[in-house]
């Protein structure tokens, strides 16, 4: 909706101070700016992709022809290795160093309220010290 200042400055009369009014219309007109538009350059670039899609699909029925769906699959294959060697060469990647998360695993793999192994009658067992000492490291509250 396109608004003018006179508009603009009439509605805001009695509504926000003037200096709030101006403070809003240079939000209004920054925000203006990535609008989408009807304008020629928006239609040459849409009409663009318009046309890159349709040679694509002139392309991709030709290679059929040529190369059936198994010739299609390959070459499919083929650009897929070479988009993942690209994106990792090797000998550049970095090893992340590895984390233990067995500790949270088994405090949060605790079946039962309040203390674990309470009510199925394992009091003090190896897996209730492993418990209480992730809940101490980890800072688990019992639910």
């Amino acid at each position: 909706m396109k608004v003018s200042r006179s508009e603009f400055d009439r509605a805001a009369s009695g509504v926000v101070s003037p200096g709030q009014a101006e403070a809003l219309w240079g939000a209004l007109l920054e925000g203006a700016n990535g609008r989408p538009r009807f304008d020629l350059p928006n239609v040459a670039y849409y009409f663009g992709a318009l046309e890159v899609v349709s040679a694509m699909g002139w392309f991709i029925s030709d290679a059929w022809e040529r190369f059936g769906g198994w010739g299609i699959f390959s070459i499919a294959l083929n650009y897929a290795g070479v988009f993942v060697v690209a994106s990792n060469p090797p000998g550049t990647r970095k090893p992340r160093p590895r984390k233990d998360f067995s500790p949270r695993m088994r405090a949060a793999s605790s079946r039962t309220p309040g203390e674990p192994g309470v009510a199925c009658g394992r009091e003090g067992s190896a897996r209730d010290e492993n418990l209480q000492r992730a809940r101490s490291v980890y800072a688990f509250d019992a639910v």
